[in-house]
């Protein structure tokens, strides 16, 4: 898993050993924006707020759950997915 993660999405992949991996955004991005991409295209995701407590604001990260997938290439096409929204503009700005 850990290979096609790295292989899958590159510089923007941190190593985890884990079968669920946090995947923290670039500038700009929204988790829950980019959440509702993913699954238009077939990969479900968890952005960060369901795991949040308190009144801090939820990272823009998003969790991916690499155990899940049925194979291996299974796997790499959902990574591929992921690693290509992340290369698409974002619909709404993120202001401060």
């Amino acid at each position: 898993r850990d290979f096609c993660l790295s292989r899958g999405l590159g510089d923007v992949y941190k190593r985890q050993h884990s079968s669920n991996v946090w995947l923290a955004l670039p500038e700009g991005s929204r988790a829950v924006e980019l959440c509702e991409r993913l699954l238009q295209r077939g990969v479900k995701v968890s952005s960060a707020e369901p795991f949040c407590v308190g009144s801090t604001p939820a990272p823009q990260a998003i969790r991916l759950c690499v155990g899940a997938a049925a194979d291996r290439s299974e796997l790499i096409q959902a990574l591929s997915i992921v690693a290509a929204c992340l290369t698409e503009r974002p619909l709404a700005p993120v202001t401060l």
